[in-house]
């Protein structure tokens, strides 16, 4: 492009008017095609590096677990809950006769329903599921 600008300019004073301007509005037509070609590309790439992002986005999401202050959480409404069912009592302390026992058996229902080995591998977007399934929690007599 560049030598077609150098040619041109030193033969552009030669050209008659009509000539002239046929040329220009080449050069014009060949810089816009060149542009859209480049932004064509650029949209493509976007379009990529937005699919990958969005892969990445889903990914963390999927694979965080629960952070220092989600798991101490969890552990205070656990707590508080079984502490809340041994004082009210009922038919599971003929099955489950300490305490103990009840936080145990709490942590392992936790597990069970969503699918951990334990209560730091609860995933970060079913953090506030897994607060409300234990504060609703009730140990299953079988």
């Amino acid at each position: 492009m560049k030598n077609n600008l150098e040619l041109i300019k030193s033969d552009f004073t030669n050209l008659e008017k009509n000539d002239r301007d046929v040329l220009i509005q080449q050069l014009m037509n060949q810089n816009l095609q060149e542009v859209q070609s480049r932004v064509e590309r650029l949209e493509t790439n976007h379009n990529s590096i937005k699919e990958e992002v969005s892969q990445v986005k889903s990914d963390l999401k999927n694979k965080i677990t629960l952070d220092h202050g989600q798991q101490s959480a969890l552990q205070y409404v656990k707590k508080r809950r079984v502490e809340e069912l041994w004082k009210a009592g009922g038919e599971f302390k003929k099955v489950i006769d300490t305490k103990r026992k009840l936080h145990a058996r709490a942590w392992s229902d936790l597990y069970r329903s969503f699918g951990v080995s334990s209560y730091r591998d609860v995933k970060s977007k079913d953090f506030d599921a897994a607060i409300n399934w234990m504060k609703t929690w009730r140990p299953q007599l079988f």
